[in-house]
């Protein structure tokens, strides 16, 4: 009885987060994509549990792990306790799945930016990261699916390229 659901046509990830985002009303919000889903049935209490240990912090990210098409493992991604100036400085942030973010943060920051295709998420977390503290989860709670038809496997490129270097 706590759960609703909503469906729409394909207006794109970007759109579809910010909707949710203005749809949620728990004090903590997780995005799931629908081909990247929780890793242990205890993600969520864990992500909850971090957040109430961590009032000052606007979110929390897990470690993750990508797997194929069938749901195989690749890898496994351990994630360092990012800040601001190690997420500029290190060239490399893989913050993505299993991103729990208070309610209050989406307030603070604003919505997804639309206009980037690419690296929305990752524009988020350097937003977030800008403002406040962002705690590090070290447990794998989240998937990444990597196959032929993921946005992020097949339409890697200039664009994607171009975005990161306007972020930075």
């Amino acid at each position: 009885n706590k759960i609703k659901y909503i469906y729409h046509d394909n207006m794109g990830e970007t759109a579809t987060v910010n909707k949710g985002f203005l749809l949620a009303e728990g004090d903590i919000v997780c995005v799931i994509n629908s081909d990247d889903p929780l890793y242990v049935p205890d993600a969520v209490s864990t992500a909850v549990d971090y957040l109430m240990a961590n009032p000052d912090a606007l979110m929390a990210y897990a470690d993750w792990v990508s797997i194929d098409e069938n749901g195989d493992i690749l890898h496994k991604e351990s994630l360092p306790q990012y800040t601001i100036k190690s997420m500029i400085e290190g060239a490399k942030v893989c913050i993505g799945p299993g991103m729990f973010i208070r309610k209050s943060t989406i307030e603070k920051i604003g919505l997804r930016d639309i206009s980037l295709r690419y690296v929305g998420d990752l524009d988020y977390s350097f937003r977030m990261a800008s403002v406040g503290k962002i705690v590090h989860i070290p447990r794998f709670l989240a998937t990444h699916r990597v196959h032929p038809q993921s946005l992020s496997s097949s339409s890697k490129g200039r664009q994607m390229a171009q975005e990161v270097i306007g972020l930075c």
